[in-house]
């Protein structure tokens, strides 16, 4: 049964994938469909567990929100100074504090990299710049680092809906000596477009 299930995901996902939108080969353009606003749910995976989530995410005055809801859990908030590049920090002593098997330097580098892609992707949409660093396929947005204290960093955005948004997004961080690996996976079930 648990077989036959796996295979109807696959099935769906598969289907899902050949009929999304294709993509612009100019990553600026291509980035024009990363929702900045709107709502989903998501997961936080380490390599011995998962955690998912709820999430609401926003722009306020100089600043992109997200609104994390674990089941059972007070909320956290995720947020990006869009104007200074800045993460602030306080999401990741909430994760911490009610997980055990997360790695803290890892989430700090994974948190770091994503509020660094967020002010990117927001100077793309709202101030006309040029995104870099980022490849793309027919399919696909993603960008992937190395980092000189032997990790390895990649965000990707996948399928997009209704010729207006990517409906998923992985970051992911890889120890490349451990191989130890935490990875955050959001759905987007609704994106507020830009005004």
């Amino acid at each position: 049964m648990k077989t036959m299930a796996l295979l109807l995901l696959v099935l769906l996902s598969s289907c899902e994938l050949l009929n999304s939108y294709k993509l612009s080969d100019n990553p600026t353009i291509a980035a024009q469909k990363i929702c900045l606003k709107g709502s989903g749910e998501g997961q936080v995976i380490s390599d011995y567990s998962k955690y998912p989530f709820n999430f609401d995410m926003g722009l306020e005055e100089d600043l992109w929100l997200m609104s994390v809801q674990f089941p059972l859990r007070d909320e956290a908030i995720i947020e990006v100074d869009i104007k200074n590049n800045k993460y602030l920090p306080g999401f990741e002593g909430e994760l911490l504090e009610n997980t055990k098997s997360i790695n803290p330097k890892v989430l700090r580098i994974i948190l770091k990299l994503w509020s660094s892609t967020i002010y990117d992707i927001y100077q793309v949409q709202y101030n006309d710049k040029k995104l870099k660093g980022f490849k793309v396929t027919p399919k696909l947005l993603y960008k992937k680092i190395r980092l000189k204290d032997g990790y390895e960093f990649l965000i990707k955005y996948a399928t997009v809906v209704d010729k207006s948004h990517f409906k998923w997004q992985t970051i992911e961080v890889v120890d490349l000596k451990s191989k130890e690996k935490l990875k955050i996976q959001t759905r987007v079930r609704e994106c507020l477009k830009k005004l």
